[in-house]
């Protein structure tokens, strides 16, 4: 014997093959989705500015630092920096 939800889900896709339109989405409470997007925007913007501050303080290895010269490798250090979003 079945169970409730997997009845449903065999209903669905019985009619699903019938060729019935799809059901329509779960209801949300509108409050709840617009606090997902703020957290998830927090957490997205957040890890741009760790990601820069991690970046910017790496050293460059000596090796590579005398095969570019002195001024190649700031240049692409400060192409680099001016990427990362400025902090507010």
């Amino acid at each position: 014997m079945q169970s409730g939800a997997e009845r449903k889900e065999t209903r669905k896709s019985l009619l699903l093959k019938m060729g019935a339109k799809k059901p329509k989405n779960k209801y949300i409470n509108y409050k709840e989705v617009m606090q997902n997007r703020a957290k998830a925007k927090r957490e997205a913007e957040m890890y741009t500015v760790e990601r820069c501050a991690n970046f910017v303080n790496k050293k460059l290895p000596l090796k590579q630092a005398k095969k570019k010269g002195k001024d190649k490798g700031r240049d692409k250090l400060r192409k680099r920096i001016s990427k990362c979003p400025r902090r507010r």
